[in-house]
């Protein structure tokens, strides 16, 4: 690998004196950025000399934790490629900011929801909840658990809901207006549970 020195206060310096509107942000998108993705582009060691601590640390923090959060270099791929001199204090400070961002960026990724649960949440919430249902009945009977709740429990779980405003009644029966269930027959059911996150009416029952 070669070695592609970087003096950003004297970049920073020559840049900001051609036009006086010029910005930081002008610099690290004109200026900062094509060098990194340069160096990395062919395999280099982007030398940077820290130089002055408030330039440094406005410019190369932004820099680097955009390049991560676009996804466009990972964190390994970025410290390969760089080699810091100056002011040990804003190295640690850049390199925690670094971690830092990695982690969040893994987080997020852990979060990320797949293909199938996007296509899923374009469905129509009943429909949604309709299908969740189907797949909670047919795991239920294959571990052979006790699919109606006893008639208490059924009878609690009414009483609740006749409390709630999300309810909505029609020439069928009464309904959840979260799920669109009707409630004679989900208050039955071990493995239904109430659908108001905000404001749980029922508590969870199964029957092993």
């Amino acid at each position: 690998m070669k070695y592609q020195k970087f003096e950003i206060e004297n970049e920073y310096i020559r840049f900001m004196e051609q036009i006086k509107e010029k910005s930081e942000k002008d610099f690290r998108k004109k200026v900062l950025l094509p060098q990194l993705k340069n160096c990395i582009k062919h395999k280099n060691i982007l030398r940077i000399d820290i130089g002055n601590y408030p330039i440094a640390n406005r410019t190369l923090d932004e820099v680097f934790a955009n390049l991560m959060r676009e996804n466009k270099i990972d964190y390994n791929t970025l410290l390969t490629h760089l080699d810091f001199k100056g002011n040990e204090c804003v190295i640690q400070d850049i390199l925690d900011m670094l971690a830092k961002t990695k982690q969040e960026l893994e987080f997020v990724e852990m979060e990320k929801p797949t293909i199938k649960e996007r296509l899923f949440k374009l469905l129509p919430t009943i429909l949604q909840y309709l299908i969740r249902d189907i797949i909670s009945f047919l795991k239920a009977k294959k571990e052979g658990r006790q699919l109606i709740v006893p008639l208490e429990i059924a009878d609690y779980r009414m009483e609740q809901c006749k409390k709630c405003k999300n309810l909505s009644s029609t020439v069928l029966g009464v309904r959840c207006k979260i799920c669109g269930c009707f409630l004679k027959f989900k208050t039955q059911l071990s493995f239904e549970h109430c659908t108001d996150l905000e404001n749980m009416q029922w508590d969870e029952w199964f029957n092993k």
